[in-house]
């Protein structure tokens, strides 16, 4: 998590635990939660009363309350990392909204594009600008070599340094690449972490550095730093935040540059040679990655437009943040295409069924008129008079994505239910559904997924309206449960006037 911090990894950095620790912590929360270990459900665990955390019967259980419970780290231990956590978000709550919303922005441009070597100059071009430094570098990490490599740096002698490559144990860049954690230091000549071979030899100065990881899918890709404040300040905790998150998003569009490159390369080559049966399993292989990192980065939007939405219903045209929020939305449905592209390419290569084989089963099936999916993309009328106050249930099991669409609901006046699985869903729905007017159904979710979900709706009342949400383009189980009665289709990120415009189609 960038903005607060995991409370394992915080223990970590304190002293108090070590990593197996964490692991077998990790795997034994893992176990509770999946309820593979017999648990007497109002049998408490055995902790500190001040600290008032929750028990079996409560809530799953904490990691903090894990880790005391084997013995790893005391309470006052748990205290003091969960102190640090909240300093982290305090920070977090004192960036510049200026700053903060151009992070965003420049993120979202960051992923506009599938070339991965434009995908690297707009980081570094974005990096100077967003940290006002002189000059910056990505270094992508070599699986092969071990190696980190310069990869189109900016500032002065750009041209030599596009070919330097260092070993991963050099340097500030090989201490943040070994232990996964961002690093500032004010004056470089007294940090002894620091490699002064790349000043020597390209005759560039640097005086204060900020380098952080970037992570992608639980591994490292690489390093990003900037060098040298143009005002000659050091960096800060929050420029490293600021960076984080940006490095964050940078990841994002690195694997998707990589996917989409190794699945163009791919089918490029299943069209001259073709493949055999092993071939196209590792197109379809390589299809469900695309395609699943499109999904994870349309949630990702999906939580940036939502938040750009509320925000724009709140803010005056004439305020000046007006156009920058405008600008936002832009850059938020330019990445929309792009993993649009991106999902269009999975399917070609055998993952999903194509739009218009869907459309086509929908037109022919005779169980009933079923409502035409729309793409995200398509421009929506504008609503003409407002619609009267109804019950929605929301389902998704990604919090950010539920508590942004909940206020966008609650923003249209409805009254809404949030459910963050479909066991939950189908609780709620048991207990209301003689309010519930409507169900938001997520498709991709763990355990019990959207298709099990609606099932299981549909057995209670099989006249309730169900709205299907996906990050992914329209597939398979998609189509199928619109063809069974799922009353439509909406594909994330889409906005606000979207989302109301699908939920008038019900019920005018």
């Amino acid at each position: 998590m960038i903005l607060k911090g995991f409370i394992g990894e915080i223990l970590i950095d304190l002293g108090y635990i070590s990593e197996q620790e964490l692991g077998k912590a990790l795997i034994r929360q893992r176990e509770i939660t999946r309820g593979r270990i017999s648990q007497n459900r109002d049998q408490k665990i055995e902790v500190s009363p001040q600290v008032g955390l929750p028990t079996y019967k409560e809530a799953s259980p904490m990691l903090g309350v894990i880790l005391n419970y084997m013995g790893y780290a005391s309470m006052e231990q748990i205290e003091q990392a969960l102190e640090e956590q909240e300093k982290m978000a305090e920070i977090y709550q004192s960036l510049d909204s200026k700053k903060l919303g151009l992070a965003i922005e420049m993120s979202s441009i960051v992923n506009s594009t599938l070339d991965l070597s434009e995908v690297l100059t707009l980081v570094l071009r974005y990096a100077d600008r967003l940290l006002n430094s002189v000059a910056s570098t990505l270094m992508l990490l070599d699986e092969n070599t071990g190696e980190l490599v310069f990869t189109i740096p900016t500032g002065p002698k750009t041209d030599k340094l596009r070919e330097l490559r260092i070993s991963a144990e050099k340097g500030i860049a090989g201490w943040v690449a070994k232990r996964g954690k961002p690093v500032w230091v004010s004056d470089v000549r007294e940090d002894p972490r620091f490699y002064p071979d790349v000043d020597m030899i390209f005759g560039f100065e640097t005086e204060s550095i900020l380098c952080v990881p970037v992570r992608g899918k639980g591994k490292l890709i690489g390093v990003l730093e900037v060098i040298n404040k143009k005002d000659g300040t050091p960096f800060t905790k929050a420029d490293s935040l600021l960076l984080s998150i940006f490095a964050h998003y940078t990841a994002v569009a690195i694997e998707n540059a990589r996917i989409y490159g190794d699945l163009q390369e791919h089918l490029e080559k299943e069209m001259e040679t073709k493949k055999n049966r092993a071939e196209y399993e590792k197109s379809q292989a390589l299809g469900n990655k695309a395609s699943g990192l499109g999904h994870e980065f349309n949630n990702l939007l999906m939580n940036v437009q939502g938040n750009i939405s509320l925000m724009l219903l709140e803010t005056d045209a004439g305020h000046p943040n007006y156009d920058r929020l405008k600008s936002m939305e832009q850059s938020v449905q330019k990445g929309a295409e792009v993993t649009k592209k991106l999902l269009d390419l999975a399917r070609r290569g055998g993952n999903e069924a194509s739009l218009n084989e869907v459309t086509s089963r929908l037109e022919k099936s005779s169980e009933g008129s079923v409502e035409q999916p729309a793409l995200a993309f398509e421009k929506v009328a504008p609503v003409e008079a407002p619609l009267g106050k109804k019950t929605i249930l929301i389902v998704d099991d990604e919090e950010m994505i539920l508590k942004v669409g909940k206020k966008m609901l609650e923003k249209m006046s409805h009254n809404v239910f949030a459910a963050s699985s479909g066991k939950e869903a189908i609780k709620i729905f048991k207990a209301e559904k003689h309010r519930i007017d409507l169900v938001v159904l997520d498709m991709i979710m763990p355990e019990m997924g959207g298709k099990e979900t609606f099932e299981r709706i549909r057995e209670i009342d099989p006249d309730v309206k169900i709205l299907i949400s996906s990050g992914y383009s329209l597939g398979e189980n998609t189509a199928e449960i619109l063809e069974r009665g799922g009353s439509g289709f909406i594909q994330k990120p889409f906005t606000m006037m979207e989302l109301a415009q699908k939920i008038r189609d019900f019920f005018v």
